[in-house]
């Protein structure tokens, strides 16, 4: 609903006479269709008093209007006659125009209906209805994996982040269906969009007891706002990710890393990466590998390449020639794919401890170079850091 009331009054105003999409990615997708129709429009001065701007056969003069063949037999709704919900609802789901029930258009572009503004700029064809999931194009929202602890009772849910929200928020919905205890709160909220309007959800009157909230290993206590939204069970707002700080891959749609405050009070302990406390890896698979190799089994050990060797009093630093200072490297070109490996590979190492975060200005490229069975070897081009040890 928050999107809703934030679009534009002329895209609203389009938007009266259909019935409101099942799912967000159906009304962002009407919401775009009827803003490119209006920018599509001839800027004229005044309407034409025409009735009709497209060729038609000729009418009769006390012919007051004209039904357009219905296979259903049913009256079109013309003038001020107001449909009747399930009509609305029918004409919405089959696809059909909302002013005289034809399959051929919509009703921005009903050749009948009174004062339209004709277009050859935009397509009038409608699916009869809105496209699978799987068929949908990918969006540009951010949803992570979460459990939510309440009653004894794990619910697994979706929670979606947004940071245009003023607050966390949980779908009234998912309340009743999960049977989620509530509180009142002090005083009403009133949730306005972004051009200061309220929501016509009304205001918030009840939050929610305070949950466990899961998100893989970060774990933390949190009270929800409820409304109604038709985007995710929950909402994430600013001031869950001011308290969190996570660093996020808005492409694969991971927390590569948590803030300073979820190191002390929300991630669960994890193994230590010493190795004399972790378990002994199992022994790696030497099937591909030459007999001739076997004594150097632990060299092909991936649980041992993903640790790095103790500490030692004779840790050597790699000291800079005086003078000089870190370089900051090239950026290289990544295809779609490559940057996908990129995100899964960072979000790997930084898992494992090989990495972490940084805010340095040095840094150096990566890139990826294909393997002869088609994989992708990363690759890190040190070459200007080489130069100045």
């Amino acid at each position: 609903m928050m999107y809703y009331e934030g679009l534009a009054p002329r895209i609203r105003g389009e938007m009266v006479s259909r019935e409101m999409p099942a799912t967000y990615e159906a009304l962002i997708q009407l919401a775009m269709r009827i803003d490119r129709h209006l920018l599509a429009l001839p800027k004229t001065a005044a309407p034409t008093p025409t009735l009709h701007q497209t060729p038609r056969p000729p009418l009769s003069p006390l012919q007051p209007t004209v039904t357009p063949p219905d296979h259903r037999g049913e009256p079109m709704q013309l003038g001020q006659t107001t449909l009747t919900p399930e009509e609305k609802q029918r004409r919405f789901r089959e696809g059909l125009c909302a002013y005289c029930a034809s399959p051929s258009h919509i009703r921005l572009t009903c050749p009948i209906r009174p004062g339209r503004r004709d277009t050859q700029q935009i397509s009038t064809a409608r699916p009869s209805r809105p496209l699978p999931p799987h068929l949908m194009p990918p969006t540009s929202r951010l949803t992570l994996p979460a459990v939510l602890e309440c009653n004894q009772r794990s619910i697994s849910t979706t929670a979606f982040v947004d940071s245009g929200a003023a607050g966390n928020f949980i779908d009234h919905s998912f309340i009743r269906q999960h049977h989620i205890p509530l509180e009142l709160l002090p005083s009403p909220l009133t949730i306005t969009s972004v051009d200061g309007h309220p929501i016509s959800a009304g205001p918030i009157i009840h939050r929610t007891v305070p949950l466990q909230l899961r998100l893989d290993s970060h774990v933390e206590k949190i009270q929800f706002l409820v409304t109604k939204i038709i985007t995710s069970p929950l909402l994430l707002g600013f001031p869950w990710l001011s308290l969190h700080e996570p660093h996020l891959s808005w492409s694969s749609g991971m927390v590569l890393e948590w803030g300073a405050h979820c190191h002390h009070h929300c991630l669960l302990p994890q193994p230590s990466s010493s190795v004399s406390t972790n378990p002994e890896p199992s022994p790696p698979v030497l099937d591909n590998i030459p007999s001739c190799y076997h004594d150097l089994a632990t060299v092909f050990s991936s649980a041992k390449a993903a640790q790095l060797p103790p500490h030692r009093p004779g840790d050597m630093a790699i000291d800079l020639l005086p003078g000089t200072t870190p370089p900051k490297g090239h950026l290289y070109s990544l295809s779609k794919a490559e940057q996908l490996a990129m995100e899964r590979f960072v979000a790997e190492a930084l898992q494992n401890g090989t990495i972490r975060p940084s805010t340095s200005p040095a840094a150096a490229g990566f890139f990826f170079v294909t393997k002869k069975d088609g994989g992708l070897r990363p690759c890190v081009d040190y070459r200007g850091l080489n130069k100045i040890t």
